[in-house]
């Protein structure tokens, strides 16, 4: 047996980032999961098919940068891209390693443990989310500006945005940061994403101000609200019991921080906490609120979740300081390293269920299902739809009105004879407004399919009757 105490911790750190890599080749090979039914897949789409429609490179909502990265992946299928964030999610790991390090921070292999063994990010990694690029380059730049590489921190930061729009928030907070360290010079680095980007786009958007304009976020909120601490309870259930402990100790020692006045301090408090407590409580105000789109979704807190591991450590360290003898470090050493590397094997509901969080939901074995049936009975046909499962399995251009039309919009165009239409209890519902009885009313349609699934998820299909309408 090895004699893990004889074992160097940049050694031990190697270890574990390749475990949690081959890990994740395997559940990549295993598993089926798309990390979620909506989102996850559409991103896959602007990714797959920006080569085809070059134009989606510089699509808002996709996220510019996140789909130049990520679309070499996709064009490997769905796996492709679930490659590329185990490639983003690996890299953070080894990064916040460095980060904790060059912070001075204690036993900085504990920050990789916590953020490897949170279940939300280990799970989302399998996703075409964009969360997991974003805090590899947040990460990335906090280290380079906490080592005074402030140009390269400064043009990182830039680019944000244009993978997440909380990225928008880091820009600010990257800017107080180099007024602090008296880098007034640097500041205007922080447009240089805004700038490529806006001067990129406009031969696609007539306008340099698109990267304005065409924000997708300032409307009025589909989905509803919430409470205003919703978010802590979101936290726990991305992360897991004893690692959200860490984090509150974390949050308390920041009183410990601001009396020591390390040369760290002020990477600590504005990059690492400001930056974590910016999203967490826009998050927050935004749900509570009801703007801006929000759903309420605890995947957005993937994008700190670096930070998260971080805070956590500085609260292992905190509560270290209340022990003295070595003898007692040791025993609290082996049991939050033994509670991190358990608690996500647990039945707990904030541990990593694989048949739960790793495979297809039922919605999206059953519209897989729908999908082989039409492929069967009505190839080459139009289809208008919205689930986006349905335009995987049956490997449609999402953005080939050839193939696929919007379900929102097939009251306001003709309907090409013998298309098939595809309602959604959810996205056609919610994202649409269409509700079935509108659709079972109309009479240029024929009903042909009606199939529900676990949750109150139903697909209706229907076939368009005779000439064009």
């Amino acid at each position: 047996m090895i004699d893990t105490t004889k074992i160097k911790e940049p050694t031990l750190v190697k270890i574990l980032i390749a475990l949690f890599f081959a890990i994740g080749c395997w559940v990549i090979a295993r598993f089926d999961g798309t990390g979620d039914t909506g989102d996850s897949i559409t991103h896959y789409f602007y990714a797959r098919y920006a080569v085809v429609h070059p134009d989606l490179f510089f699509h808002h909502w996709a996220k510019p940068l996140f789909v130049l990265l990520a679309s070499p992946f996709a064009q490997f299928g769905f796996n492709g891209i679930k490659f590329f964030n185990l490639i983003n999610a690996t890299l953070t790991l080894w990064l916040t390693y460095q980060l904790a390090k060059r912070l001075d921070l204690r036993h900085p292999f504990v920050a990789v443990l916590i953020l490897a063994t949170c279940s939300g990010y280990f799970t989302l990694t399998f996703s075409g989310l964009t969360e997991h690029l974003f805090a590899l380059l947040l990460v990335w730049a906090i280290l380079e500006l906490h080592t005074e590489g402030y140009l390269l921190g400064s043009v990182l930061i830039s680019f944000l945005p244009f993978v997440r729009s909380e990225g928008l928030l880091m820009v600010g907070l990257v800017g107080l940061y180099l007024l602090s360290q008296k880098q007034w010079k640097m500041l205007p680095f922080l447009t240089v994403g805004h700038l490529v980007y806006g001067l990129a786009g406009a031969m696609v958007h007539g306008s340099v101000f698109w990267i304005f304009t065409k924000i997708p976020y300032a409307t009025l909120n589909a989905y509803g609200h919430g409470g205003l601490f919703d978010f802590f309870e979101k936290l726990y259930y991305m992360t897991g019991l004893p690692q959200f402990i860490l984090w509150v100790l974390g949050v308390v020692s920041v009183v410990f921080i601001l009396k020591k006045r390390t040369p760290q301090y002020k990477s600590l408090l504005i990059l690492v906490y400001g930056c974590f407590f910016a999203l967490f409580i826009a998050h927050s105000l935004f749900w509570y609120f009801g703007v801006f789109m929000s759903m309420g979704l605890s995947r957005v807190l993937n994008a700190v979740m670096p930070l998260f591991a971080l805070i956590g450590l500085c609260g292992f360290n905190f509560l270290a300081t209340f022990i003295t003898n070595e003898k007692g470090k040791t025993i609290l050493k082996t049991v939050f390293i033994s509670l991190l590397l358990i608690f996500p094997l647990t039945s707990n509901p904030a541990a990593i269920n694989p048949k739960r969080k790793l495979m297809a939901e039922n919605n999206q074995v059953v519209a897989r299902q729908i999908a082989e049936v039409l492929k069967a009975k009505y190839p080459y046909h139009i289809y208008y739809l919205l689930h986006p499962q349905i335009a995987l399995s049956l490997d449609l251009d999402y953005f080939d009105d050839t193939q696929v039309r919007d379900f929102g919009k097939y009251g306001q165009q003709p309907l090409p004879p013998n298309a098939i239409l595809i309602w959604d209890s959810w996205f056609c519902v919610v994202d649409a407004g269409i509700p079935l009885e509108k659709v079972e009313k109309d009479t240029r349609l024929e009903k042909i399919e009606d199939v529900k699934a676990e949750k109150d998820w139903r697909f209706v299909v229907f076939k368009v009757k005779g000439p064009p309408q």
